[in-house]
């Protein structure tokens, strides 16, 4: 950010000798200054606003979803915008459209943990005609959503009618939740395993799959958005405080909970001498243990 606003600082200085030369008056000189300036900040601060999401599609085979990460301008609700890409359909290669790209949000309100979604009818057209094409359709959108910390149920509807009043959805009566066993992720049965894997992904800047081995609980307070986590991965990477210098020790289980020992590693005088030890927290959700959001013992 500093050098960001030295750049600007500098950029608006030589701006402002350019119009001095240019204009005569004093007073237009500044005026006209200042109106330029202005624009050209706006423009800049809204160039700069993007933001990472996860969204949800069906692999080629149509048996789980998979995960994509994607850098979008950050101009609408977050909501509203990862349903409007899901629409878009997928970048990337493996992946498959799910809903028709002629679905648009008629409404979308977020209150407490639910957020309630109203689609055009275009969202019940099928793509292929695949017997869990809506399953997957539906728990695109939900999954997609909940991974937003506080959300946990997604009310949907179309044209104003609830999804479970349409022919083929009676089944998603009430409010629904993330759906876990669809999203495809290796299951991990022990902390220790996890935990490695993870951090050796951050150390590789791969923030998408370490991201997905964190806990997904929508009721964590302490849980991040892949946003949020990515900007502040990299903050930490940018100050060097990620090391590769670490071993992964034994772990203690108390119920669905589990503390890893870390030993973090320096060199002092060409010796390598121990920074730190630290406990980092692991949690199991639905038989498969992931890292936890808690501060490190």
């Amino acid at each position: 950010m500093k050098k960001q606003g030295m750049f600007l600082l500098f950029s608006l200085a030589l701006l402002a000798i350019v119009f001095s030369a240019f204009y005569n008056k004093i007073e237009l000189k500044k005026q006209t200054v200042y109106n330029v300036l202005e624009g050209i900040t706006q423009r800049v601060t809204k160039s700069q606003e993007k933001t990472d999401i996860i969204l949800y599609f069906p692999g080629n085979d149509f048996n789980l979803l998979k995960a994509e990460d994607r850098l979008i301008d950050d101009n609408d609700s977050i909501e509203k915008s990862i349903v409007n890409e899901i629409i878009k359909g997928p970048l990337k290669e493996g992946k498959s459209q799910i809903v028709s790209s002629k679905t648009k949000v008629i409404k979308i309100k977020r209150q407490g943990n639910t957020l309630t979604l109203n689609l055009t009818k275009d969202f019940l057209n099928p793509i292929y005609s695949n017997s869990g094409e809506d399953y997957l359709k539906i728990y695109s959108i939900v999954n997609s959503l909940t991974e937003l910390p506080g959300i946990q149920y997604i009310d949907l509807y179309v044209e104003n009618k609830h999804i479970s009043k349409f022919t083929g959805y009676e089944d998603y009566k009430g409010l629904l939740s993330r759906n876990r066993k669809i999203i495809e992720k290796k299951k991990y049965l022990n902390p220790m395993e996890v935990l490695k894997e993870q951090m050796k992904l951050e150390t590789q800047q791969k923030w998408l799959e370490a991201y997905m081995l964190m806990s997904d609980d929508c009721l964590n307070g302490n849980r991040l958005y892949f946003d949020e986590y990515v900007k502040q991965n990299k903050e930490i990477m940018d100050s060097g405080f990620i090391n590769e210098d670490y071993e992964i020790g034994g772990y203690t289980i108390k119920k669905d909970k589990a503390y890893v020992d870390v030993y973090f590693y320096t060199y002092e005088g060409g010796q390598r001498c121990l920074l730190k030890k630290l406990k980092l927290g692991c949690i199991k959700i639905d038989d498969s243990w992931m890292v936890d959001w808690v501060q490190p013992e």
